[in-house]
């Protein structure tokens, strides 16, 4: 069949109109596909520039916290609660940003409920630490000196008045309450269980020799001085417990709870970071490839 010269150049304008049209198809598609995957690109960004931020604040935070576990300033309180908020808010901005994964938005969620246990947590530990420094300053401290002047000054007069074994006695009392006292410092220092044994321990031989040493007081003013050790030697021993109590309830808030929540929540950050990190190395490739074919 033979076409005529019309029908030819008709065929060939419209092979190029088609060839027009798919052309132009094909740069409507690629550049929508191209502002798609800048866009995606962009919020993959911001986001992970987000948790950047959040994991600067977590890694304040417990910063922060070992410097008050170290030195006890209840100040820092306030620093920790700053970082904890700027989590929560950050994580909040996160979620607006959109184009989040579902289980990256999981362990966003559960990264916000752990910062919230994380600074409840904390301020419980510093209430705690506060009593013990209550019960340390206003009952340990003065109580175990009033215990021992007045353990001395029973010593002092059995001697002076020839009563060898009453100040045997009270001599021996007064060793084993002096070790109490400085092990009782350790304990506060250190919070080493051998410690606190060795503090019950010397506790219970004063107990034991002030006991003998009552046996031989016949004067009356060292007996009353001995009433009232037996006093202060109970509120001593009581207020020691009392303290044991909350350093022990203090600590394992820091061991079983501050150092668990801290890294759960650091290694979520960075869970999510690294998926955004490789979702990037994914884009951006495509963007190149896209621009260096226009």
């Amino acid at each position: 069949m033979r076409f005529s010269i019309k029908q030819k150049m008709m065929a060939g304008f419209g092979a190029v109109l088609v060839l027009t049209a798919g052309m132009a198809g094909y740069g409507i598609w690629s550049s929508y596909s191209s502002a798609s995957s800048f866009a995606d690109y962009r919020t993959t960004a911001r986001q992970a520039n987000s948790l950047s931020g959040m994991t600067e604040a977590i890694l304040k935070a417990r910063l922060d916290v070992m410097k008050f576990r170290l030195g006890g300033d209840a100040e820092l309180l306030s620093n920790v609660d700053t970082q904890i908020a700027s989590i929560q808010s950050g994580i909040d901005r996160y979620r607006t940003l959109g184009g989040a994964k579902a289980e990256a938005a999981e362990k966003m969620s559960a990264a916000y409920t752990k910062a919230e246990e994380y600074t409840s947590a904390f301020q419980k530990a510093v209430q705690l630490q506060e009593q013990r420094q209550q019960v340390v300053n206003e009952v340990m401290s003065p109580t175990g000196t009033d215990a021992r002047k007045k353990l001395s000054a029973i010593l002092t007069s059995a001697y002076e008045d020839g009563d060898a074994d009453a100040a045997y006695y009270a001599g021996e009392a007064l060793a084993r309450l002096l070790l109490a006292r400085v092990y009782a410092e350790k304990y506060l220092l250190e919070n080493r269980a051998e410690d606190q044994l060795r503090v019950q321990s010397e506790l219970a031989a004063t107990k034991d020799w002030f006991a003998k040493l009552q046996g031989e007081l016949d004067h009356p003013e060292r007996a009353q001085l001995a009433d009232s050790f037996a006093a202060d030697l109970s509120e001593y021993t009581n207020a020691f417990s009392q303290t044991v109590s909350l350093i022990s309830e203090r600590n394992t808030i820091y061991f079983d709870v501050l150092d668990k929540i801290g890294p759960e929540v650091l290694a979520k950050f960075d869970a999510v970071q690294d998926s955004k990190v490789a979702e990037q190395d994914r884009i951006g490739p495509l963007l190149s490839a896209a621009f260096a074919d226009k």
